[in-house]
């Protein structure tokens, strides 16, 4: 439409030409001259008013071959009305081509412009990505993370990840969307087994128009008819040029094919997913390395007091259960369990013969065992990554009812994690055979846990405990104590 009126407007200048180079043979030049002028300056501003074509050159354009136009007329003086018809014909081509040509021109820029900007929202959405998938460090958030930013990323439908094994024979189904629930469960491929097993194998990025046909000369049982889009990308996850696991997508949206700049995009994508990985399985090797220790500072106070080794392990079987009832989150819980496992570790501090002592403690024997969890929270302090933990031991004896010790705190005074391992340490020290005295049957340490809510203990953790105990969650396990004098 835009382009109709630019030729109309072309023709009304060929006519107005003609009626122009008349008036200059018959001496009205003046009056032929102002009549052209008149219309190129009406014209341009239609046509910048109405914003058709060129808005910003239309104007100029007109004004331009009228003058060239203009002089042609005055310096050839042509006298014949055919002539002045070719030539003002030839210069409306010319127009109608430069107009033309800029279109053409201003298309390209477009669509430049249109791949420029996506590039530079593809590199903001990377480095978006990059600084959220690095500063995840659990593994199994990290994977959920990386099926949400792939999907968003390349629109596509499927996506599934895979790791090696530990033997490195086989590549398992980590994460996925879209695939059949029952190729989820347990799904593992061989190492060079199909797509996904030769991209592990060699190494290299694969870009498949139509994966059907791609499959042909594999078994008929890879072959999956329900694919939407027999597009497909499959890339290798690459740590320092070790293969750790292979990452593939399809089913793109408005069934699109995938190009280059698609499988452009997942190498890039695909090599800060490998380190976020490598990264979360770095940070699960010093996690295993620090329970470590906490085990082997449990073992140690085990060694030392002997008649309640083991009470530390059960007080954390006891411990979980009532903290994931209570909300607990996999964070909270790892806390909860390296608290609960060191809760008495300030028990190192106190002379073995009070530990040990085959008898009721006297009172001043007693102030002393009281020492323990205060001692416990400055071994602990100096420990970088317990420090969080250090007042849950301290104040695993403190009271609801702000009798209890190191401080006397009161109510929700106390961390949660403390009360909680409360309960727990006084249900395994009630139960627990001791050479003083045989442990209690586990109805009537529940009944004493139950009569002391609110009082000794949380209302709302006791309450958590004995729904727990009902259900069969809570199981007494006897525990032999070893006389270390034997």
């Amino acid at each position: 439409m835009k382009f109709l009126f630019f030729i109309i407007a072309s023709l009304l200048n060929t006519g107005i030409w003609l009626f122009v180079s008349e008036g200059l043979k018959s001496g009205r030049g003046f009056f032929s001259i102002s009549v052209l002028l008149l219309f190129s300056m009406l014209s341009g501003l239609y046509f910048f008013r109405k914003k058709l074509l060129f808005q910003e050159n239309i104007f100029l354009i007109i004004i331009y071959f009228n003058v060239i136009l203009f002089f042609l007329f005055v310096l050839i003086n042509l006298e014949s009305v055919y002539h002045r018809i070719l030539v003002t014909m030839m210069f409306f081509l010319l127009s109608v081509y430069s107009v033309y040509s800029k279109k053409q021109d201003t298309k390209d820029y477009v669509v430049m412009k249109s791949l420029l900007d996506r590039k530079i929202q593809e590199l903001g959405e990377l480095h978006n990505i990059s600084n959220a998938i690095n500063s995840v460090l659990d593994l199994e958030l990290l994977l959920d993370m990386v099926l949400s930013v792939t999907v968003d990323v390349l629109k596509v439908g499927r996506v599934s990840l895979f790791l090696f094994d530990e033997k490195k024979e086989n590549l398992v189904l980590k994460i996925s969307k879209g695939l059949d629930r029952e190729l989820v469960n347990n799904l593992t491929i061989p190492i060079g087994q199909g797509i996904i097993g030769k991209v592990a194998v060699e190494g290299n990025p694969l870009l498949i128009k139509d994966i059907e046909r791609e499959l042909d000369g594999e078994k008929k049982s890879q072959k999956n008819d329900k694919y939407s889009n027999k597009s497909f990308l499959c890339v290798p996850l690459k740590i320092k040029n070790e293969i750790i696991g292979v990452l593939s997508v399809n089913n793109k949206e408005n069934n699109e094919i995938f190009n280059e700049n698609d499988l452009e995009l997942l190498i890039i994508l695909s090599s800060q997913i490998a380190v976020a990985i490598e990264n979360a399985n770095l940070y699960d090797n010093m996690k295993d390395s620090y329970k470590t220790t906490i085990l082997a500072l449990s073992n140690a106070l085990d060694a030392k007091d002997s008649y309640t080794g083991g009470h530390s392990s059960q007080v954390t079987k006891y411990a979980i259960p009532i903290a994931e009832y209570l909300g607990y989150n996999k964070k909270q819980l790892e806390r909860l369990e390296y608290a609960s496992l060191l809760h008495d570790i300030g028990k190192i501090g106190i002379i073995e013969n009070i530990l040990n002592k085959n008898g009721r403690l006297t009172d001043d024997e007693f102030s002393i065992i009281k020492k323990h969890p205060v001692i416990g929270a400055d071994i602990l302090q100096s420990v970088n990554f317990l420090e969080d933990i250090v007042p849950i031991v301290k104040y695993h004896h403190e009271r609801w009812d702000g009798h209890g010790y190191p401080e006397g705190l009161k109510g929700e005074e106390i961390p949660l994690g403390a009360r909680i391992i409360a309960v727990a340490d006084t249900f395994d020290a009630m139960t627990s055979d001791r050479p003083y005295r045989e442990g209690l049957p586990a109805k009537i340490a529940k009944a004493e846990i139950e009569k002391c809510s609110g009082t000794q203990f949380d209302p709302v953790v006791a309450k958590a405990f004995l729904k727990l105990f009902d259900e069969g969650k809570i199981i007494v396990e006897k525990y032999d104590f070893k006389n270390r004098w034997l």
